[in-house]
Order: structure tokens, then sequence, then C-alpha cells
């Protein structure tokens, strides 16, 4: 159902936006705008979209980007500040970026914001096999 649609969208629709922004706005908006009730082969299509988006590769420049825009709302909604994370521009190398995402993911995680460094995120646990 929509709503089911909606809350699997908004935990990808970050992510997605970093990889392909004016793609993801546009899924967004068909979410929006769908019925209460709908076609299971037209979530499936859509999931697979949203699948086949995710696939794609992004860029730092982009990475650093959207850990900015995450880290202002979070910043913003739980009056909170996370030292290490710098504003996108600030020169650093790719393990400090990686130190920022694993630090802002953590510390969203303890509030419930739902932030994710990766599209999949092991919690830790045992695995099934």
């Amino acid at each position: 159902n929509k709503k089911y649609m909606y809350s699997m969208w908004h935990a990808l629709k970050f992510i997605c936006q970093e990889i392909d922004n004016e793609k993801a706005r546009e899924i967004g908006r068909r979410i929006a705008t769908l019925e209460e009730d709908l076609e299971m082969e037209y979530a499936e299509s859509l999931r697979d979209e949203i699948l086949e988006m995710l696939r794609k590769p992004s860029t730092p420049a982009k990475i650093k980007q959207m850990l900015w825009k995450n880290y202002a709302y979070y910043r913003k909604n739980y009056k909170r500040e996370i030292e290490i994370v710098n504003e996108p521009m600030a020169l650093r190398n790719m393990t400090e970026v990686v130190k920022e995402l694993s630090t802002m993911e953590l510390a969203a995680f303890k509030e419930g914001f739902i932030f994710g460094a990766s599209p999949v995120v092991f919690r830790g646990g045992r695995r099934r096999k």
C-alpha cells in the first residue's frame, strides 16, 4: 500500500538523491501521488527502479554534500553537534569522510534518525544460515 511504499522510500530517498537527485525527486513525486492501494506489479516495478538506482556509483563530492545535508537536518532537529563532521568544501581524504559518515550514522541511529551511509546497514547480531 501507499503507506508501506512511502516508509520504504523514506529510508532510501537521501542516498538515492545523492546518486541521482533529479530521478530521486521524480520518484518521490510519483509516490506522493499514489492511490492508497496500488497494484503489486506497479509496486514491484517502482522497487526495481529504486534498486537499479542504488547500483550506480556516487562521487566523493556528492557523498560529502549529502553527509552535510543530513548533518544539518540532524543538528537542527535533534539539537546535537557532531564535531567530527566537516563542511563539504573542507579538504580531507576519503578515510576521514568515512569516519565522519560512520560517526554520523551511529549518532543518528541512537536518536532514531534515519541516516544510512549505505543502502544496507548491518547492525551486528547473529546472521542466519
